[in-house]
């Protein structure tokens, strides 16, 4: 859980971190920003807004390993956290020339680096300190009016817009025995100009908690009915649909989850149940990971992760879709011979 309506802003500055591989500059400042009291409400509220409850991080060895005492980012934001009235400016240079030096695509755009030492930030229950990071890349222009005597003046001003922080971060003062409690601004692209900021600059791992083994275990369902159970080892579109449904009721309806329950609720024959244990230490394997048979269910996990899911049948490269989203045993498939086609037959009681 996170709650920062009450965030305390101790200290902030800002570093321009301009595209190294496309030549721009680096420009650091020597002073702390002042910012004042109407002022520091729209700021927060910009910077802290994308942070919401869900998954967290800790800094790794930069190949995903826990060995995260020589990751640099770390190293700077220990340094902050055991003395931030003498090192915060300083080292948030440091922090803006490692994020420089890591800009190294030239679709990676440059940007403003706000860097900010946080107060009163509820996480998990503790009221804890945390250190901001926050990149804007996108500028917009607005128009400014202003009464000069009987008439009016307009000049146009280039600034971020308050409504979109680009990239983002929160490096929580809790859990330093593990690489600390990171939260970040998710980015829901894939390219590498969106991953950069969590995989080049800051180098995090997952936390292994109840968001994570959540997540870890709806993304191996999705690859099982995917890759295993599937049309190619003679399972029906609509019996993957069913298998999908009762997989999301589970979750969405369960406070913990157990194996073995799962397996005779879930997926309950024999043949399945062989077939998911095969893959899951076929997936196990691959991606280096455990799959707990025991842990708590994240509802936000779950929520976020069955978006993924797909309840749409197919057919003839998408010139036609049927959306299933219940009642799936309600569609019959077959193979008329004297056409020489597939089909589907859907009965139903009443139109929508």
């Amino acid at each position: 859980m996170i709650d920062l309506s009450n965030v305390k802003l101790e200290k902030i500055t800002m570093h321009q971190v301009g595209s190294k591989i496309n030549e721009e500059k680096l420009i650091l400042s020597e002073q702390e920003i002042f910012v004042g009291t109407e002022d520091e409400k729209y700021l927060l509220s910009y910077l802290l807004k994308p942070f919401k409850d869900g998954k967290k991080y800790h800094f790794s060895d930069g190949d995903g390993g826990k060995n995260f005492t020589y990751n640099e980012m770390y190293q700077l934001c220990e340094s902050i956290f055991e003395n931030t009235e003498e090192r915060f400016q300083v080292q948030s240079q440091e922090v803006a020339k490692h994020l420089y030096r890591s800009q190294t695509h030239p679709r990676i755009k440059g940007g403003d680096l706000y860097v900010a030492y946080l107060k009163d930030c509820i996480v998990d229950g503790g009221v804890v300190d945390a250190i901001g990071l926050f990149k804007t890349e996108k500028k917009e222009v607005v128009l400014q009016t202003k009464h000069v005597s009987d008439s009016f003046s307009v000049t146009n001003a280039t600034g971020a817009p308050i409504k979109r922080l680009d990239k983002g971060c929160l490096i929580i003062k809790a859990e330093k025995e593990k690489g600390y409690k990171i939260v970040v601004k998710e980015e829901t692209r894939k390219a590498i100009e969106a991953l950069y900021f969590k995989e080049a600059f800051l180098k995090l791992r997952p936390r292994e908690d109840s968001y994570y083994y959540t997540e870890l275990h709806l993304k191996f369902s999705q690859r099982f009915i995917e890759d295993i159970f599937n049309e190619d080892h003679g399972v029906d579109r609509c019996d993957q649909i069913d298998l999908q449904k009762r997989i999301i009721k589970y979750f969405g309806e369960r406070e913990y989850f157990n194996a073995i329950e799962f397996e005779h609720e879930v997926l309950e024959e024999p043949a399945v149940i062989s077939a998911w244990m095969d893959g899951m230490e076929s997936f196990e394997e691959t991606y280096e990971v455990m799959l707990k048979p025991e842990f708590t269910i994240n509802p936000t996990a779950v929520k976020r992760s069955i978006k993924d899911f797909k309840s749409e049948i197919k057919l003839d490269g998408n010139k036609i879709k049927i959306t299933v989203n219940g009642n799936q045993h309600n569609l019959e498939h077959g193979y008329d011979h004297e056409k020489g086609l597939k089909y589907y037959i859907c009965y139903y009681e009443e139109e929508a």
